[in-house]
């Protein structure tokens, strides 16, 4: 569906859409909330209306995003055995404009997250949490977790983190 379907409130659409958007926009939810299903819509959009390259970590992928999105392309990319850090690792050196994760569900994978927040890029992420808030506190853990002694978690995310989008269906 078109971002604009998805029963997002509009003001929400504006921010998810603004032009220059960087860093990491986490959606939030429990488990089968649309979770993926928004973060897809706008990653579409987005490849749609700005252009660019995207590059999709998922496992498996979801919805059907490869290929082209108006002046945009996306690529598509199962995790291999290495796990979604090492995949943005990967994807990363490929200098695209947006990467989705398909899920933030361990240490590596949010530390590989806020890295890629601060690089000029659009990192879009799905987590499970119940709130925003304690989004941002399993961010925040997980992270914790893996980073290196000389990296300051609560900086990457002061960095880097743009918005927390919680959602549920009604």
């Amino acid at each position: 569906p078109q971002i604009t379907e998805l029963g997002l409130h509009p003001h929400y659409v504006n921010l998810l859409m603004t032009p220059k958007l960087r860093g990491l926009v986490l959606i939030a939810g429990a488990f089968a909330q649309g979770k993926t299903t928004t973060a897809s819509a706008m990653v579409a959009a987005r490849a749609n209306k700005f252009g660019g390259v995207a590059v999709c970590i998922e496992d498996p992928p979801e919805m059907p995003l490869e290929g082209r999105h108006g002046e945009g392309v996306c690529y598509q990319r199962w995790v291999d055995s290495g796990g979604f850090g090492n995949e943005c690792r990967l994807v990363a050196r490929w200098a695209p404009s947006m990467i989705f994760l398909g899920e933030i569900r361990d240490a590596e994978t949010a530390t590989e997250a806020l890295r890629a927040s601060i690089s000029g890029r659009l990192i879009i992420c799905t987590i499970h949490s119940p709130s925003a808030r304690t989004a941002i506190d399993r961010l925040y853990t997980l992270a914790n977790g893996t980073a290196g002694s000389g990296e300051d978690v609560s900086v990457l995310m002061a960095s880097g983190l743009s918005g927390v989008l919680h959602q549920r269906l009604e």
